[in-house]
């Protein structure tokens, strides 16, 4: 068999629904640790580029290794906004926070500690929809926060947004493409 015939055959079978991603965080990787290869952006499926993202946040694994080629995550000007995202992606979690919203195979809302730093990590199944996310997880203070969310109707592009202060007592609104996700950074300032 040759590679390319081996590489053909294994992007039809990568072709799961955007939900059977939503439904491992609740099922397969409910005790935290999976082998799972995320980021998939050259193959990403029915799914967009920050679904893809926010799996690698959403799915927990000691030993992360991505399933895309070192050349396009370095050369497509698309992903060089989220290279830090990918570069600094915690292999441990300190507290992990299943919000509401989430439901299996459907929406994953997830908060995740690592140190000082929070991640709102949502990863969305086949039906667009719109959820709201009450900040109340992060400790008082104040706090900037670093987004990445799907650009409407595109599934191949991430827009990254900085916000330098946030307002905890208001919710984010979040309106999720089919098979989409959302990723946020909260630092302390």
């Amino acid at each position: 068999m040759s590679l390319n015939f081996l590489f053909q055959l294994s992007l039809q079978v990568q072709h799961l629904p955007a939900g059977h991603n939503v439904a491992l965080v609740f099922t397969r990787c409910i005790l935290n640790n999976a082998d799972y290869t995320p980021i998939g952006f050259s193959n990403p499926c029915n799914t967009t580029w920050t679904h893809q993202l926010a799996a690698a946040y959403a799915i927990t694994s000691p030993l992360i290794t991505m399933a895309e080629n070192p050349a396009m995550l370095l050369e497509d000007e698309r992903l060089k906004p989220v290279l830090p995202f990918i570069k600094t992606l915690p292999s441990v979690w300190d507290e992990t926070i299943v919000l509401p919203g989430s439901s299996i195979g459907e929406t994953a809302v997830l908060a995740r500690r690592n140190g000082e730093d929070w991640y709102l990590v949502i990863l969305n199944g086949e039906q667009s929809r719109d959820v709201e996310v009450n900040l109340d997880f992060l400790p008082l203070g104040r706090w900037k926060m670093l987004t990445v969310g799907d650009k409407q109707g595109e599934s191949e592009n991430m827009q990254v947004t900085e916000t330098s202060l946030i307002d905890l007592n208001v919710p984010l609104r979040l309106p999720l493409q089919p098979g989409g996700g959302y990723l946020a950074k909260f630092s302390k300032r």
